[in-house]
């Protein structure tokens, strides 16, 4: 006979029903035992003479849930949570519940419920970057008892957990770099700055002086507006030892989510730092380059209001406001000076930095010798001004520097790109001849012309009648 077990109310059940079948207690000491009507004693008394202790098993015991997801589909979702949908940290979502169960729906075709997913997702312990302070709680009294110092008390346990959260949620402050020049940290902020103007501020801040070595206002964040920076820094101090950005495509990206060492791409701006021995490093927790978040506030407080009363409205009249005037002003009255601190920026000739700020493209040659690049044909000329004629679908590596020159490399050989036109500007034979035959006079016509009779009839008349009067 098989061995009936009873979970604790179930078994609270079977005992009082139990006795009161036996006479031992009335049924409505039973009721009031088990917090039913005596009804409900009936019913289960009719149910116990019939089946006896297995009657108080309840009927939906060992049956699967009509809304229960397949072992294998919540095995999928939690795998896709951990491989490709990973964030930085272990065990963390790179994105929240809500956007995860949008492209679980978008990119993978499954349709769950919310809270069936954040359901599995809790308790696989995988958590979302943005979770509620409730569910962090949840997540650290869990991880204190796990661990091996688990003896204490609820309040004990709170003071931890709340001690632990206001850990997390603060912004320990960070030493400073020792030398003026070690360390640069770089963003950009973006506002509707006045009415009519909405820009981009490319800022860059000394980490040791908390001095501005650089800003630029551009439409969008682009690697224009860090390479104006960049040109500001290597002309006015020189050559920094370290830059600290934000992960933008500007400073760093991944062709492949795993690529290897071989595979490495550095950007334009990248390998402009590379070129000239500067290292450069990337982050996305903005608590890590605090300081140019900071100066990004004050920033956006302060020059916004002197924008507005200096009625400045097109970016050109902004960047040399900011650059000619306010960073000096600020510099002069909140900065700490730089004199006090030894400079570790490396010396450059300064003709030669719109060469190393340069953007690299790869173009192919076309039957015509020449190549295309922005809309526009371009032929090859060697040192002596004479014509290169590369043969098709060679490869080349078309230099354009920071002041626009643009410079091409083929077979590990530089010449410079001159631009073809559809016409020639100048033409030798015709041009003197066209320009003598086509060319418009203005004709003045003389005082004596009959044209002007009529005019200085009335004049001559209106003399007489005082109505001018020489003076």
């Amino acid at each position: 006979m098989r061995k009936v077990i009873l979970k604790m109310n179930e078994q609270e059940k079977y005992e009082n029903i139990k006795l009161t079948s036996e006479g031992k207690i009335s049924k409505r000491r039973c009721s009031i035992k088990l917090g039913i009507s005596t009804r409900q004693v009936n019913r289960l008394l009719n149910k116990y003479k019939r089946e006896g202790k297995k009657a108080f098993i309840h009927g939906n015991r060992d049956r699967k849930p009509s809304n229960k997801i397949p072992l294998d589909f919540s095995n999928k979702i939690i795998h896709l949570a951990m491989t490709k949908y990973k964030g930085d940290k272990e065990n963390y979502l790179i994105c929240n519940y809500k956007h995860f169960k949008t492209l679980l729906a978008k990119e993978e075709n499954i349709v769950i419920p919310y809270s069936t997913l954040y359901d599995l997702l809790i308790k696989e312990k995988i958590r979302s970057p943005k979770l509620q302070r409730k569910t962090r709680r949840k997540f650290k009294k869990e991880e204190i008892l796990a661990s091996k110092a688990s003896k204490c008390d609820e309040v004990t346990l709170e003071k931890k957990v709340e001690h632990l959260l206001a850990l997390e949620d603060a912004h320990p402050r960070q030493e400073k770099a020792k030398y003026f020049g070690e360390l640069i940290q770089m963003d950009a902020c973006s506002q509707r700055w006045n009415d009519d103007l909405f820009m981009h501020l490319h800022l860059a801040i000394d980490n040791a002086t908390g001095m501005p070595v650089g800003a630029y206002f551009d439409h969008q964040e682009t690697l224009n507006g860090y390479y104006h920076v960049f040109k500001q820094i290597l002309r006015k101090y020189g050559i920094p030892a370290k830059f600290l950005t934000d992960k933008r495509t500007v400073f760093t990206y991944e062709s492949k989510s795993r690529k290897k060492d071989e595979d490495d791409t550095l950007t334009q701006f990248a390998f402009a730092c590379k070129n000239l021995g500067v290292e450069l490093t990337t982050t996305s927790v903005a608590q890590s380059k605090g300081q140019i978040e900071r100066y990004n506030g004050i920033f956006q407080d302060r020059l916004k209001a002197e924008l507005t009363l200096k009625n400045i409205n097109t970016i050109e009249m902004a960047n040399e406001y900011l650059i000619n005037v306010f960073i000096p002003e600020y510099i002069k009255e909140f900065s700490l000076s730089n004199k006090g601190y030894n400079s570790v920026f490396a010396d450059i000739e300064e003709s030669s930095i719109d060469y190393y700020l340069s953007k690299v493209s790869r173009r192919l040659v076309d039957k015509g010798c020449s190549i295309s690049f922005k809309n526009q044909y371009y032929a090859f000329y060697d040192e002596n001004d004479k014509r290169i004629y590369p043969s098709n679908k060679t490869k080349c590596i078309v230099v354009e520097t920071f002041n626009g020159e643009l410079y091409g490399n083929v077979f590990d050989k530089t010449y410079v790109l001159k631009k073809i036109n559809k016409n020639k500007d100048v033409s030798s034979t015709f041009d003197e001849g066209v320009k003598c035959k086509n060319k418009k006079k203005n004709w003045i016509p003389p005082m004596d012309h009959p044209w002007r009779y009529p005019n200085y009839d009335s004049f001559q008349e209106a003399f007489k009648n005082n109505r001018y009067s020489l003076r």
